[in-house]
This record gives structure tokens, sequence and C-alpha cells, in this order.
């Protein structure tokens, strides 16, 4: 993780996720002081910089263990790989109904001889095989096989929660846009170069994206698919068959009609329509090549089914001033502490009970209260976007449509 810590803490350690708080615990730091503790060992090692902290995650069968048995084997598993040289953060999450996890977040930098994590193949097998070890001591079940996934930085992740793309989906986007828009290898590397991208000549494809550092290779972060061999097989199909042109999803027609027919029963000005319109400016803009739009552009396109149930909710609750906005967040707030206490409760009567009946029937509860929440928070994070949007949005137009522009402009003088 690259982001700041006391970001990457908060969502560690969010009341919301971790009853209050109590399924919180730190290893050879406190919670309530993690952050600086952390960082004085960075700072007393000359180490501030490069990786914040590393996170890790441990997941359960559903129903196969309660919040408090798991949190119990997260804090042996850190004590057991991390205790003796590194600060750890042990949360449980309980959100998710059927869903109980921990999270592990260690500081980059050792407080015992100031080195850093050796992140690598086996310090990940390690971690493992610990894991595994304690839930056969808790008489657990254990994946036999798991896919070992690729960590997110904690933009990707907060863009992945908000139904954004991230910036490397982005990319894959536009991989496969220019792959449906070719009938060659040229007109490959041609469609990629207008909307931005730098390659590098060799064996595999390796691009760069505008305004990034680092060139990548697609065929090592979206899998043998994306290989050269593979972009130029498909390439050849189409050279045969005909390129089956831009393969994103445009809205129809009809569903274009409906939005229009539903917005315009609500007579009010202000957000409402500012939202509509410019839901309207971005499925307009989907219908141009992608190529000839700035890459701004293209991540807002990727998001149009976000922007309209953003719009739905401003519709349906009439909010049309940011004032009545905000307030609806606030009121969407003040009702997840009571549903968590609740949630609490029944987490509480189910591990205790031995009824089947009761059992069952606070489970089923369980799952009623994990759809209520993650509705609310939905909502909470959708107000937060369009508040956030409503400050920029006709900066936001206005760029959009100067960048497109130009990149027309660029295109029309190099024919």
């Amino acid at each position: 993780m690259t982001g700041p810590l006391p970001k990457l803490v908060s969502y560690i350690t969010n009341p919301d996720k971790t009853a209050g708080g109590i399924l919180v615990t730190g290893v050879n730091c406190l919670p309530e002081t993690a952050v600086m503790e952390m960082e004085a060992v960075k700072a007393q090692y000359g180490k501030p910089g490069g990786i914040t902290a590393y996170h890790a995650y441990q997941s359960f069968a559903e129903g196969e263990v309660n919040a408090e048995a798991a949190h119990e084997i997260g804090v042996k598993l850190a004590e057991r790989v991390l205790g003796r040289r590194f600060q750890v953060l042990v949360s449980t999450h309980t959100d998710h109904e059927n869903h109980i996890h921990n999270h592990f977040m260690w500081n980059s930098v050792s407080h015992t001889d100031g080195y850093r994590y050796n992140h690598n193949k086996a310090a990940y097998r390690a971690f493992r095989e610990a894991s595994d070890r304690l839930c056969h001591e808790y008489q657990l079940s254990v994946i036999k096989k798991p896919a070992q996934e690729k960590t997110k930085t904690y933009a990707d992740w907060k863009d992945s929660r908000d139904g954004k793309p991230t910036a490397k989906e982005l990319v894959r986007l536009d991989i496969n846009y220019a792959v449906n828009c070719s009938r060659s290898q040229k007109d490959f590397v041609r469609h990629l170069q207008q909307m931005g991208y730098e390659i590098k000549p060799g064996k595999e494809l390796s691009i760069k994206a505008a305004g990034r550092e680092r060139f990548m290779r697609p065929a090592r972060h979206f899998g043998e698919q994306y290989s050269t061999a593979n972009i130029l097989r498909q390439l050849s199909a189409n050279s045969r068959q005909g390129a089956p042109g831009d393969p994103r999803q445009t809205l129809s027609p009809e569903t274009l009609r409906q939005i229009n027919q539903k917005v315009s029963e609500y007579p009010h000005q202000g957000l409402i329509r500012q939202h509509y319109h410019y839901a309207l400016l971005i499925t307009a803009y989907s219908a141009i090549p992608m190529k000839l739009l700035a890459p701004e552009l293209r991540a807002e396109i990727a998001t149009i089914e976000t922007i309209l149930r953003q719009l739905e909710l401003l519709a349906e609750n009439l909010l049309d001033t940011l004032t009545k906005l905000l307030e609806f967040k606030f009121k969407q707030q003040q009702k997840i502490p009571p549903i968590i206490k609740e949630r609490n409760h029944l987490y509480k009567v189910a591990a205790k009970t031995s009824d089947p009946e009761k059992q069952a029937e606070a489970k089923q509860c369980l799952k009623d209260i994990g759809y209520e929440l993650k509705e609310l928070r939905l909502k909470v994070r959708d107000c937060e976007a369009i508040a956030e949007r409503e400050f920029d949005l006709d900066e936001r137009i206005e760029g959009f449509t100067s960048q497109s522009k130009e990149r027309m402009q660029n295109r029309d003088r190099g024919r």
C-alpha cells in the first residue's frame, strides 16, 4: 500500500465494520495510536517514503465461524507470522452477511531492526501456511489450492468500491477498443497512439498511458488473452471477418426515452436537471470513437451506469439543491448505527443458541440487515460523489468538450 496511513487505518478499523471497534486489536501497537507509532518508527530509521504498509486478509467459509473466534484466530496469526518484528493492526469485518473476514495491516518498517518487510512469494506462502495451521487447530475448513490475487492500491480499491473503473481497468478497456476496431497490427498501434498511449518495441506488447510513469505489459496484468500472440491472432481474424467495432455498451434510445420521461415528471431545476443533462452529455459522447476522447472522458463513460443510478437517487427523493442532498445523506448515516447494534446482537444470538429454528431465524434477519446496510452505505457514497461532482460540474463539462474538440482537430490536421 502506498496511500497515507490515516486513510488505510481508517478503513481497517471502521467502526461500522468492526462491531463499533470491538473487533480491532494491535500487535506491538495500540489501535488508537497506531498511525503515530508506525510513523515514529519510520522517522526513527529514516524511512518515511516508499511503501507505507502492507495489507492482507483472511476469509472463512460461510457460516463456519463467528466474529469473536475469527478475531481470535486473526490475532494469533499476526503474532505468529509478524509479531516478532512488525507493528500490526488486526480487524475483523462483519459488514458482509455470512462473510466474516480478517484484515491485517502492518508497518512496512520493522520496529525492532529498521529493515523493510520483504514481500515475496516465500513470505506469502508462510502467511498462508500459518493461516491453514490455525484453521486446522480450530477445526475449520481450508482451501486446498488457493489462487493468489494481485494486490490493489488504495486508490484502485476505492474506485472498485465506488463503481469506477480503476486506472488499469481503463487500459484494458482501451486495448479492447483498439483490438475491436483494427484489422492489422498497424491499425491497432495507431488506435492506441491516438488515445495517448506510448508503445515500447519488443517481443511482448508494452504500453504506457498518458500521464503514467511506467510501461506495463497487458499480458502480465490481464492474462494470456492480452499477449502479443493472441492480440495478433484476433487482428488476423478481424482482417478476414471484419472488425467487430466498438465493444462498449451504450444506452439504447428506448432506455434514454424512459430516463427522460421519468426525470421530466419532476419539474425541478438545480441538481436534478444539472445531472440529467450531464448524463445525457456523457451518453452522447459515448457514441464518438474512443480514440477521439480524452482519457478522463473515457473514464466517465465507463461509469455511466453509476451516474444514472445517482440521477435516479436525486429524482426519486426530490433532491434539487445541495442542502437537501446533504440533509438526505445525514439521515441515511443516522440510520446505520442502530442497525449495526441490532446486527451485533443477532450475531451473539446466532452464536450462543443451540436451537436450530432460532439460529435459522437469526441468520435470516442478519441477511436482511446486511442488504439494508449495503443499500444505506451505497446511498451515502452516491451522495458524496454527487456533492463532489457538483463543485466542478461546469468546469468538468467544459474540459471534456475542449479536450475532445482538440483531439478531433488534431485528427483532421493529420489527414
